[in-house]
């Protein structure tokens, strides 16, 4: 079943930090709280409603950039996809966790303003392909030249105007002339 992407707006409940998988993939982890805020019109203010959590992951250099822009209580809108994941407490009690995966984070502009810094990373090492495929290719001639497969056999082929035609076609030609 595929995951629906959402985005929520919430605070960053705690410090994001960079790890890296067993097979080496850093990324980084924090929570995300979500605080529902209605109107009382009896007492004329703005009340708390619930909260909900969510545990937000950013894979990546995205992970290390999040790492080093967000703090503790900063409000941000983070999209990613959702998954609700179920497991079971040391005590043996059933709980579900909402997991977001993101695919972009950024400062809720509502509340504050940003500054954004391009990052820069070294480029990739270039690497000439074609030129490693016609090397292949040449190495891969060099082997075949003295086998029997590499040598023409039959009769040459005969020039034309229109290319170059082989023994039969030029028969089939000189019928139709006949």
């Amino acid at each position: 079943m595929a995951q629906p992407i959402i985005t929520i707006i919430g605070i960053v409940a705690t410090q994001p930090a960079v790890q890296t998988t067993n097979r080496g993939t850093p990324y980084a982890a924090f929570r995300l709280a979500q605080t529902e805020r209605r109107f009382n019109a009896r007492a004329n203010r703005w009340e708390d409603g619930d909260t909900s959590w969510y545990s937000v992951t950013c894979w990546r250099s995205f992970g290390e950039n999040i790492a080093q822009s967000l703090q503790v209580g900063q409000p941000v809108a983070v999209t990613g996809r959702l998954k609700v994941r179920e497991f079971t407490t040391d005590e043996g009690k059933s709980r579900q966790q909402a997991e977001l995966h993101a695919i972009t984070i950024g400062h809720d502009l509502r509340r504050g303003t940003s500054n954004f810094t391009k990052v820069s990373r070294p480029a990739a090492e270039f690497v000439d392909e074609d030129a490693e495929v016609s090397e292949f290719h040449n190495r891969l001639a060099e082997r075949h030249s003295n086998t029997p497969w590499s040598e023409p056999t039959g009769e040459p082929e005969q020039s034309s105007p229109f290319g170059t035609t082989t023994s039969d076609e030029q028969a089939d030609i000189d019928k139709r002339a006949a």
